[in-house]
């Protein structure tokens, strides 16, 4: 039964690590859709998600970064659910959706997703009758009024009649625009600006004012990111925290070990996780060539040596002490406290862990 525990623990670094994944995907779609619920543009259903996933990365960025910087949440608990992402990352959502906001919120005069198809077609076949029964539609001069309260700076030069709408051309400087003015409502529509793409951004201070809070924002995120944290590194912190265990003693039953390990080889984590306590029973094993490469490697004794299989493959375990240990007085708590528990093959040390952080 411990065994089957131990297996389970082993294996909760790659459930976590799966399920970090499907959570994150997750997280950086909900913090955009929040996001973009600002934005007044609108866009067909693959780029709203494309837009939607790629600020919600952003906001995910720095939902990593706020709660850190402000000591917001850092406790075990809140960091083992992530509790500091989500609350960081909400409150991304809601500058950029204040952001896009700005960016976007005279793009568009009419919703056309909103708006009811029906009633608007009907809403244009009644302006026709009353075009064709000769019903005054606005003055040219409202119009244009209208128009250049919309586009604040720009200059109402002259205004056309085509169809039901005022077609009103405007300019500021050497920047020129066209606003449809509906002939008999009076909103604006739409508007085309014959301007280079950088002095269509720069024309409305609300835009600058957009784009430069997203500018901070990921500036900020960016500089003080310290990667994305992972559910089984705050597991360990929270259950370090509550057991008083050491990180590394944690990380040893969770088959962790060192990262680069030789061709062939294992980490003396996973082989722990394995065998557990059950490390005695094994069949010893008298090696003369590798006992002194894990004497070399870790400075201590080989206290015994025994023979372990994993995958197939069968690798020696060695357990160290001390070179002044009294063994005929040696104790358990003795070989916790002190040992060393490396993994070697024939020709190589594969890996070694501490049993104690002391």
């Amino acid at each position: 039964m411990a065994m089957d525990f131990l297996s389970i623990l082993g294996m909760l670094p790659q459930i976590l690590g799966f399920m970090q994944i499907i959570v994150y995907v997750f997280l950086a779609w909900f913090f955009g859709s929040l996001a973009i619920k600002g934005m007044k543009k609108h866009f067909g259903f693959a780029v709203k998600v494309a837009i939607a996933f790629g600020i919600g990365f952003i906001c995910l960025l720095g939902g990593t970064v706020l709660p850190r910087f402000f000591g917001l949440f850092q406790d075990g608990f809140f960091r083992m659910i992530q509790l500091d992402i989500m609350v960081g990352g909400i409150i991304m959502s809601f500058v950029f959706a204040i952001a896009l906001y700005l960016m976007t919120r005279k793009s568009s005069g009419l919703n056309p997703i909103k708006e009811n198809r029906k009633l608007k077609e009907r809403v244009e076949i009644l302006e026709g009758m009353l075009f064709k029964n000769r019903v005054r539609p606005i003055e040219e001069s409202v119009a244009m009024d209208k128009a250049e309260k919309e586009l604040r700076g720009f200059k109402a030069k002259k205004a056309i009649m085509e169809g039901n709408d005022w077609m009103v051309y405007l300019e500021h400087g050497n920047k020129q625009a066209i606003a449809t003015i509906g002939g008999y409502h009076g909103e604006l529509k739409e508007t085309h600006y014959n301007m280079p793409l950088v002095d269509h951004l720069i024309s409305e201070p609300e835009r600058m004012a957009g784009i430069a809070i997203i500018i901070f924002f990921v500036v900020f995120s960016l500089l003080n990111f310290q990667g994305f944290p992972t559910m089984a590194d705050s597991f360990t912190e929270m259950v370090s925290s509550m057991t008083g265990l050491p990180p590394e003693q944690l990380d040893m039953f969770m088959g962790g070990g060192s990262k680069n390990l030789p061709e062939g080889c294992v980490s003396a984590g996973t082989i722990f996780t394995r065998y557990g306590m059950n490390m005695g029973n094994l069949p010893v094993v008298d090696n003369d060539n590798v006992r002194e490469m894990i004497e070399q490697e870790t400075g201590q004794m080989v206290l015994m040596m025994y023979e372990a299989e994993y995958e197939g493959t069968d690798y020696i375990v060695g357990i160290t002490l001390p070179e002044d240990t009294d063994i005929l007085s040696v104790t358990q708590e003795d070989i916790v406290a002190n040992a060393n528990f490396c993994v070697a093959t024939e020709t190589n040390v594969c890996d070694c862990l501490k049993t104690s952080s002391n």
